[in-house]
Order: C-alpha cells, then sequence, then structure tokens
C-alpha cells in the first residue's frame, strides 16, 4: 500500500495480532540455573507470525508513537488557551477554545468537564 501511513503500519500489526500470547518461563532463580543474566527472562510465544512481528516492532513502534505525541504537546504548548480573534464574550466563536481544551484533555488523559 503506497500511501499507507506509520500510523497504518502500526494499526495494521495490532488488528492481527492477538491478546496473551506470550509468557515468562519461570522466575528469577530458573533463570540463574540457566545461566541467563540478572534480570533477563526466557519467553515462550504462543501465536503466529503476525504476533511475533507486533512484538519485535513494539519498543520502535512505541518510541514513535511517544515522539508524535510529544510533537503535538510542543505544538499546543505554544498555542494560547483562548482563540486569539474572539474573546470569550464575542458571540462569534471559532470553536478554537473548545478544540484546544479537547486536544489537551486527549493528551492528558483527563475528562472534559
Amino acid at each position: 500500500m503506497a500511501d499507507e501511513t506509520r500510523s497504518d503500519e502500526i494499526s495494521d500489526r495490532l488488528d492481527k495480532a492477538r491478546p496473551g500470547l506470550a509468557e515468562i518461563d519461570g522466575g528469577e532463580e530458573l533463570q540463574k540455573r540457566r545461566g541467563n543474566p540478572k534480570g533477563s527472562y526466557t519467553w515462550t510465544l504462543y501465536g503466529t507470525y503476525a504476533d511475533a512481528i507486533l512484538l519485535v516492532n513494539a519498543r520502535k513502534d512505541l518510541a514513535w508513537c511517544l515522539d508524535k505525541l510529544d510533537a503535538i504537546r510542543a505544538v499546543l504548548g505554544e498555542e494560547p488557551d483562548h482563540c486569539p480573534e474572539h474573546p470569550d464574550d464575542d458571540p462569534v466563536t471559532c470553536g478554537w477554545k473548545r478544540d484546544n481544551l479537547t486536544i489537551r484533555h486527549i493528551l492528558n488523559d483527563t475528562k472534559e468537564n
């Protein structure tokens, strides 16, 4: 798909994978007996190729998503809370305040009041 965006690629991986596809084999004592470094674990993957692709790309995909959120926050941080053209008591409104607050609530994972 030529027009596929990075978001589309990530969504596609999520759609193809399924939850509950891996488990950690044993605890830290077992890993020590196996000679694995402290804090490392062996995983068993129960799934499809699509599940493995999701896991392999997860770190990179999450970093990309967080970078996009940070970019949106940076731009939003430079914008005024209120519409620069229409004060609160102006009968004409462009939706600036509502849209700005909605985006801030989404980014901050808070509810609109």
